[in-house]
C-alpha cells in the first residue's frame, strides 16, 4: 500500500513551523528589543549596500584623477565630487610601497600608459635572535627555508 507523501506531512511542517523539542526557557519581555533587532538588521543591510557602492565611487574618482593627471602630465589636484546635495572630497594619496596594486589598478594604469613593475622584496641579511643561536633544529629549518627561497614575512607562512 503506497502512502501519499503530502498527506503524511503535519500541518505545522506544511506551514514551515519548527517542530520537535519545545523551548522550556523562561520568557521575559524586554522593551525596545524588537526595535533594536530591526535597527541591527538595517545596519547590516546598509553596510552591505555601502560596501557594494564604494568600489564604484573609487573607480570613478580614480578615473577622473588619472584622466586629469594624464592631461596635465603631473599629479592632479584633489577635487570635490558632488551629486545633487551630496558632496565629498576626492583625494589622491600616495600609497605605501608595501601596498600592492589590485588587478583593476594595474588595468587602469595600463589604460593610461602608466607602466608598473613587480617588485619582490627579499632582505639580503637574516638576523638570528641570540637566544636561538644554539638551537640546531631551528637553525636547520631556517637554513632550509632560505635555500628554498622564503616568500613574505614569517607570520604569513604556515610552519612545516
Amino acid at each position: 500500500m503506497s502512502t501519499n507523501l503530502f498527506e503524511a506531512v503535519s500541518p505545522a511542517r506544511k506551514a514551515g513551523l519548527k517542530t520537535g523539542k519545545k523551548d522550556t526557557k523562561k520568557r521575559v519581555e524586554i522593551k525596545t528589543l524588537e526595535r533594536y533587532a530591526t535597527v541591527d538588521s538595517l545596519v547590516k543591510s546598509l553596510t552591505t549596500v555601502q560596501k557594494t557602492m564604494k568600489p564604484v565611487l573609487d573607480a570613478q574618482t580614480l578615473e577622473e584623477l588619472m584622466t586629469e593627471g594624464t592631461r596635465l602630465g603631473r599629479t592632479p589636484e584633489n577635487f570635490r565630487g558632488f551629486e545633487g546635495k551630496a558632496e565629498a572630497s576626492m583625494e589622491l594619496r600616495k600609497r605605501s610601497s608595501a601596498s600592492a596594486l589590485s588587478e583593476t589598478d594595474v588595468e587602469l594604469l595600463a589604460g593610461h600608459n602608466v607602466s608598473t613593475q613587480v617588485v619582490e622584496d627579499m632582505p639580503d641579511t637574516y638576523i638570528i635572535n641570540p637566544t636561538y643561536r644554539d638551537d640546531k633544529v631551528l637553525l636547520s629549518r631556517v637554513s632550509a627555508a632560505i635555500k628554498k627561497g622564503v616568500k613574505g614575512p614569517p607570520w604569513t607562512r604556515s610552519s612545516p
